[in-house]
């Protein structure tokens, strides 16, 4: 009986070791399955902090690209804005110097027929004081012919001075024409290219 209580103490002692080892078998499993549980939790939360992360630095690298975006739009638009003033100011001055040129060309006309006029008035004395002394000499006919003469020659060189004036004119008048033409496609490419 002690033999067989031996025995049954060391098959007990060996299952209860056996157990044991089974226990700490499942529970070693169950703290590795726990341990990989977390893990991969741990992982998945990582992994989606992440995303969150990347979706707000791209949320935010946007909106700095639409504002720099703006930004260059804004310049360029008061960039243009600044050209179009510039050509405006451009064309006014342009506009006040041709009628300061026209202007003075005008005063030097007037000029120029205010001295013809003296000048005229002048010789007019000067051949009626002459013509009163032909007559007096019995001269006057001979006068006359070369004073009819002298007019002609007068006008013919007021005609030719008065032809030069109008053909000046007119080529200013052409060149001003071309220049408003070349403006306006200036402005016009300005606008397309715009």
């Amino acid at each position: 009986r002690t033999e067989k209580n031996r025995e049954e103490q060391r098959r007990t002692e060996k299952n209860r070791t056996e157990k044991n080892r089974e226990e700490q078998r499942r529970t070693e499993k169950n703290r590795e399955e726990q341990r990989r549980t977390e893990q991969r939790r741990t992982e998945k939360n990582r992994t989606e902090k992440n995303r969150e992360e990347q979706r707000i630095t791209e949320k935010y690298r946007e909106e700095q690209r639409r504002t720099e975006k703006n930004r260059e739009e804004q310049r360029r638009t008061e960039k243009n804005r600044e050209e179009q003033r510039r050509t405006e100011d451009n064309r006014e001055e342009q506009r006040r110097t041709e009628d300061n040129r026209e202007v003075q060309r005008r005063t030097e006309k007037n000029r120029e027929e205010q001295r013809r006029t003296e000048k005229n008035r002048e010789e007019q004395k000067r051949t009626e004081k002459y013509r009163e002394e032909q007559r007096r000499t019995g001269k006057y006919r001979e006068e006359q012919r070369r004073t009819e003469k002298n007019r002609e020659v007068q006008n013919r060189e007021e005609q030719r001075i008065t032809e030069k004036y109008r053909e000046e004119q007119r080529r200013t008048e052409q060149r001003r024409t071309e220049k408003n033409r070349e403006e306006q496609r200036r402005t016009e490419q300005c606008t397309v290219f715009n």
